[in-house]
């Protein structure tokens, strides 16, 4: 059923890298080559692939995501944004009920909400992004579609469905309750973006390490459990004590929920918040995971 859509999807972007053979299944066209015979030598020159390709390949994968993404449910891909949503509303109503003077202003689900959205962003890339080589594997081998392909047409879906689901999220609160919170969008979109690209990095060098190392997928696993707990999602920074703030500041997303809530608190400090800190490490990661990833399809596909 995958490779049905996928090819529907490339027949309708006018992309001519797939066709299906005799027996029915899904393959690549050979890439013609043109040879040219001299008294000396036989040279040959291989045929460009059209101008892009790449963006067309990128927007088929896109719809293949939306089509496939709970395909098999009721409301199909009406989940992807439901389903975080909804556990995102539960656990504020939860925390509210059990948390009723939040650290900071007069709400709790606001100040929840505040930090869940961007960790939640930064959980979602990362774990898309992870399984990306693992569930695209079949496709992989089409010599037209790249790993990156495959990579930044999951990290546009997990955006798109996660700033829908941010957008749902603040909505409900601000117009169920009066936070009096005074909004600066400047300090919430940084945030997002850095948790969009620590994600991106984490999540690339994982797709790789997840496919070299079977087993560090249980180690990340069980390393990132109490990940939530660490990152100040349902407290503040300012709230923990010495010397274990020493080393949760090591965590760039506690910079990150904290920028993301001086945008909603004018009157929130945040004085351990240091933008480059997460900056530099989604930048450092990004370029490690992308080197490792584009080096190595041929090991990738192999295992």
């Amino acid at each position: 059923m995958t490779d049905q859509l996928f090819l529907i999807a490339a027949y309708y972007l006018h992309t001519p890298p797939l066709e299906v053979n005799n027996t029915g299944r899904l393959c690549a066209k050979p890439i013609e080559v043109h040879v040219s015979l001299s008294t000396s030598q036989a040279k040959l020159r291989p045929v460009a692939f059209p101008r892009g390709t790449t963006f067309r390949s990128i927007l088929a994968l896109l719809l293949r995501e939306f089509a496939t993404n709970n395909a098999n449910a009721f409301g199909g891909v009406a989940w992807a944004f439901v389903s975080p949503l909804a556990s995102i509303i539960v656990a504020t109503t939860i925390f509210s009920a059990g948390f009723r003077n939040p650290p900071i202003g007069d709400v709790f689900a606001i100040f929840y909400a505040t930090g869940v959205v961007p960790f939640s962003m930064f959980t979602a890339i990362n774990g898309r992004l992870g399984n990306a080589i693992k569930e695209n594997r079949r496709i992989l081998k089409y010599p037209r579609i790249s790993v990156m392909d495959c990579i930044l047409s999951r990290l546009v879906f997990v955006i798109l469905i996660q700033t829908l689901v941010g957008l749902g999220i603040y909505a409900a609160i601000l117009g169920f309750w009066d936070t009096k919170t005074v909004l600066n969008f400047q300090p919430i979109l940084c945030a997002m973006a850095l948790a969009i690209l620590l994600g991106f990095g984490v999540g690339t060098v994982n797709a790789y390490l997840f496919r070299v190392i079977p087993t560090w997928r249980h180690i990340w696993s069980i390393a990132t459990t109490p990940l939530f707990l660490l990152s100040c999602v349902i407290y503040s920074f300012e709230q923990v004590p010495q010397p274990f703030d020493a080393w949760l500041i090591y965590n760039p997303l506690v910079h990150i929920v904290a920028m993301s809530r001086t945008g909603f608190y004018h009157d929130y400090p945040a004085h351990h918040v240091e933008p480059l800190y997460p900056l530099a490490v989604g930048l450092i990661l990004s370029i490690i995971g992308l080197l490792l990833l584009t080096q190595g399809r041929a090991r990738l596909l192999a295992r």
